[in-house]
């Protein structure tokens, strides 16, 4: 990023009837802004980098949010809803390029992005897609020449779409990674250990675990626990001569009558009923 500047690119002549028409285009290097209670009227998508602290502090639509940068990561992407509203509580200087769009355009982000990020809108990434960049310099030297509107309009989505399906697909390595990890965890679930403690255990944060384990599992890490201890509860009242005592306390069960109680909305029949008549589960 170069010097600073506002681009107004809202009124432009265009040539085609592209649905994603940027209002206007601002590159601020070494940008430093607070937000003072301010509403976006329109739809914005935001790429930052060279964050000179990596701890930010906002008050966004009435909630306080803590943003640290991660040590290994160089930009983020952001999309905000129009309407948002900011309250800045701490920020800091750093590189922001930014296009803005008329309000409408959020739902038709939304619908052109949803599959891939899944209403993951902000992240971070690691390299700028810089070809692009260089084309969106070029057309804005001359945003009088025919066509030149048009232009950034497409190459913006292209530089979105580059941004993002690198992002996905890092993703994807990591959750190769960390399948290992997440059927680990998933099987000590079963067993009843807390899932704070297998968090420590495996090193992985709670926003990854759940974001990783929706990617490999259909149902909630609790109702997958609950599933897991009454299918091998059943198994002991099939195969021992446990009591249901023994059996609640080994499947992870506070009391016998927690265990009765879930051991009947799950199967149907008590667990004295099931050993008498054992079914699948």
């Amino acid at each position: 990023m170069l010097e600073t500047k506002l681009y107004t690119l809202w009124g432009k002549k265009r040539l085609f009837q592209f649905p994603y028409r940027i209002a206007t285009l601002g590159w601020m290097p070494h940008h430093y802004h607070e937000h003072h209670n301010a509403v976006l009227e329109n739809c914005y998508v935001c790429i930052s980098a060279n964050w000179e602290d990596s701890v930010m502090e906002a008050v966004v639509n009435g909630t306080r949010h803590t943003i640290r940068v991660p040590d290994s990561k160089k930009f983020s992407f952001a999309i905000l809803k129009p309407g948002t509203t900011i309250q800045s509580i701490r920020t800091t200087y750093h590189d922001e390029l930014f296009f803005s769009y008329p309000p409408e355009c959020y739902e038709k982000f939304l619908q052109l992005f949803r599959d891939t990020l899944h209403d993951e809108l902000y992240f971070y990434f690691d390299a700028m897609p810089s070809a692009i960049v260089t084309k969106i310099r070029e057309e804005l030297n001359d945003l009088e020449a025919p066509g030149a509107a048009d232009r950034l309009d497409q190459l913006a989505i292209q530089l979105f779409t580059a941004i993002i399906t690198d992002h996905v697909l890092a993703q994807e390595k990591t959750f190769s990674r960390n399948s290992i990890k997440i059927n680990s965890i998933a099987g000590e679930l079963g067993s009843g250990v807390p899932l704070d403690d297998l968090l420590k255990k495996y090193g992985i944060s709670r926003r990854t675990f759940y974001r990783e384990w929706e990617y490999h599992f259909s149902v909630s890490p609790t109702r997958y626990r609950l599933q897991e201890q009454i299918r091998r509860a059943c198994q002991m009242l099939q195969n021992t001569a446990m009591s249901h005592g023994e059996i609640a306390a080994l499947c992870g069960f506070k009391t016998v009558n927690y265990f009765y109680q879930k051991f009947k909305q799950e199967t149907g029949v008590s667990p004295g009923e099931y050993r008498q008549t054992p079914k699948m589960f």
